[in-house]
C-alpha cells in the first residue's frame, strides 16, 4: 500500500472541541434518524468540559443544515449506531472535509 503521509495531524477529543469552537462551529446536516443518538453521545461529549463554564448543553432538536458547536460536531463524528458502517465512514470523511474547508476559507 502506498500512502502519503508526510502531512497530517493529530488531535484528541478536546482539542477537536477546541478547533471546531474557535471556527465558530461547522455546518453540518444532520438527519431526522441520526437526532436520537446524537444527543446521547452529546451528553457524554459535554462531560468533557473543555471551556464550558457554565454553559448549557446544547441538543438538536430538529433535522437540519446547522452550525454544530464543538461538543455537538465531535457527538456527531462519534455516532456509530446509526447505520452501516459505509455511513459511520461517510460522516467522518465529511467533517475532516467540512473542517478543512471551513479553515482554509479564512
Amino acid at each position: 500500500m502506498d500512502l502519503d503521509t508526510k502531512d497530517y495531524i493529530v488531535i484528541d477529543f478536546k482539542g477537536f472541541i477546541k478547533v471546531i469552537n474557535i471556527m465558530n462551529g461547522v455546518e453540518i446536516n444532520v438527519e431526522e434518524k441520526e437526532i436520537k443518538g446524537l444527543n446521547k453521545v452529546i451528553n457524554t461529549c459535554y462531560g468533557l468540559n473543555v471551556g464550558n463554564k457554565g454553559n448549557n448543553m446544547e441538543y438538536i432538536i430538529n433535522s437540519s443544515n446547522q452550525v454544530l458547536n464543538g461538543y455537538q460536531a465531535l457527538a456527531y463524528s462519534r455516532l456509530r449506531k446509526i447505520d452501516d458502517c459505509f455511513h459511520i465512514d461517510t460522516i467522518s470523511t465529511n467533517n475532516i472535509k467540512i473542517c478543512k474547508s471551513k479553515y482554509f476559507s479564512r
